[in-house]
């Protein structure tokens, strides 16, 4: 757990932070966040990540970027060691690592068995920001008072929004704690970018 407190006591550049500012309704402030946020087809984030389990934790430099449904996600090791690059589109997903390519039709599934990762790929592209993955049951949910996602019980994960960075769109999550019955992940971004849809 030594590594989950050096990624978040670090030096960090992440963008300013954004304070929350209340709103007579916000479950209706979220609708609006949750309207915007989908009219996005090419964003990207970069930042850190740090995972734990049981028996052992890794941390890394990470960098997605989610172009429509097509996505490439970057983990790069300390001194850049150990980078693993991950594609996807619509039904097939390839994973490379250590000079080879691995294909397979589910990202988390590939990510297990290839790198050792469980990140669970499909719900975090909405989960970074902000959202609840679509289809999937969601057990838990909880807002701030300007209707900014604050807690998060989806597909077996618990997700904390601790910190919102200002962006020239929107407030965008900065600092995520996400647990699992299996797995600690915190995630903290250091860049927002993104352009809305034509």
């Amino acid at each position: 757990m030594a590594l989950l407190a050096g990624l978040l006591s670090g030096c960090e550049t992440v963008p300013e932070s954004a304070q929350s500012v209340a709103v007579d309704d916000p479950a209706a402030a979220f609708d609006t966040r949750q309207a915007v946020l989908g009219n996005i087809q090419h964003w990207f984030a970069s930042g850190r990540l740090a995972l734990a389990t049981a028996s052992e934790s890794t941390t890394a430099s990470v960098r997605w970027e989610q172009r429509a449904a097509g996505y490439t996600i970057r983990l790069t090791g300390p001194l850049g060691a150990g980078a693993v690059e991950l594609r996807g589109t619509d039904g097939q997903v390839s994973l490379k690592a250590d000079g080879k390519e691995h294909r397979a039709p589910d990202a988390d599934t590939l990510l297990r068995e290839v790198a050792g990762l469980e990140l669970p790929v499909n719900g975090l592209r909405y989960w970074l920001m902000g959202l609840a993955a679509p289809g999937q049951a969601v057990a838990g949910l909880r807002f701030d008072n300007g209707g900014r996602l604050e807690y998060l019980e989806q597909a077996g994960w618990k997700i904390r929004y601790l910190r919102y960075g200002k962006t020239e769109l929107l407030d965008m999550p900065t600092k995520l704690f996400m647990d699992s019955a299996q797995v600690r992940a915190r995630v903290v971004v250091q860049e927002w970018g993104f352009k809305q849809a034509s």
